[in-house]
């Protein structure tokens, strides 16, 4: 069980929604925290999803003939993406981290294709990064927005983890919302009931182990088998016996030839 200080920003147990407990089956005694679209900011998530779509292939006047093409299906795909951002709701309760995404329209066709209600529940002690991500600057930067995110050890490798419903918060990160009411507060509540959580489970851990004596003597065994890197002393390399020529011995010449005096 962890203790986290909320934030005067965020929501609390007693103003936790009864429809969205009783849908994804959270006791409101259980709520920590808890936060959500800000619906003053609906048209910039608009423009920041077509952005994310769009804005990459405006800066070259060579790509705008395919996206007037593609423009309708691009324009498909920034109307479902901005509808799963305004239906997140973002619960922090004693033990879990709960990404709440209600029923939504998947396409631009309200009715066509709905998502169904999505529930991820991340335990505390596995969430080894949350932040956030301030607003970009500069003139193509303009639809950008404040956003949130948690990683846990398997997105923290580059690992992609897909709901039940094929549905991915984002690509690299566990969860990922934008223009999140106290998005900084969250952040900061989650990183402290995750600190929290992951020393009690260790503290557990021990605990479990200790009566057992398994952790000492697993210490033990471990030190007693760790190599120990011996050097010896330099000694001296034995030299080669000098290598002893003999003096050069006179050769016999042949005797000289005699040749008879001519009679």
């Amino acid at each position: 069980m962890t203790t986290t200080q909320v934030s005067p920003g965020l929501g609390t147990a007693a103003s936790f929604p009864g429809e969205i407990g009783r849908l994804a089956h959270i006791a409101p005694q259980e709520v920590v925290a808890w936060t959500t679209f800000d619906e003053a900011k609906a048209a910039d998530v608009d423009c920041y999803a077509c952005g994310q779509a769009f804005g990459q292939g405006l800066v070259l006047p060579c790509f705008w003939p395919f996206l007037l093409v593609l423009s309708p299906c691009l324009l498909a795909g920034c109307a479902a993406e901005a509808n799963r951002y305004k239906a997140q709701y973002w619960v922090l309760t004693r033990e879990h981290l709960k990404v709440v995404t209600l029923d939504h329209d998947r396409t631009c066709l309200p009715g066509l294709c709905r998502s169904g209600l999505v529930v991820n529940s991340i335990p505390l002690e596995r969430i080894i990064h949350c932040g956030t991500d301030a607003k970009g600057e500069g003139a193509f930067s303009c639809c950008d927005l404040p956003n949130i995110y948690v990683d846990d050890a398997q997105t923290f490798l580059g690992t992609a983890s897909f709901t039940s419903s094929g549905e991915h918060p984002k690509p690299e990160h566990k969860a990922f919302a934008v223009a999140f009411k106290g998005h900084a507060a969250m952040a900061q509540a989650i990183a402290s009931a995750s600190a929290s959580a992951s020393a009690q489970h260790h503290a557990n851990t021990l605990a479990l182990f200790q009566p057992f004596g398994l952790l000492p003597q697993m210490q033990q065994q471990h030190v007693a088998t760790q190599p120990t890197l011996h050097t010896a002393a330099p000694t001296a390399v034995p030299t080669a016996p000098p290598l002893h020529t003999a003096a050069p011995t006179a050769v016999p010449t042949a005797p000289p030839l005699h040749t008879a005096a001519p009679t």
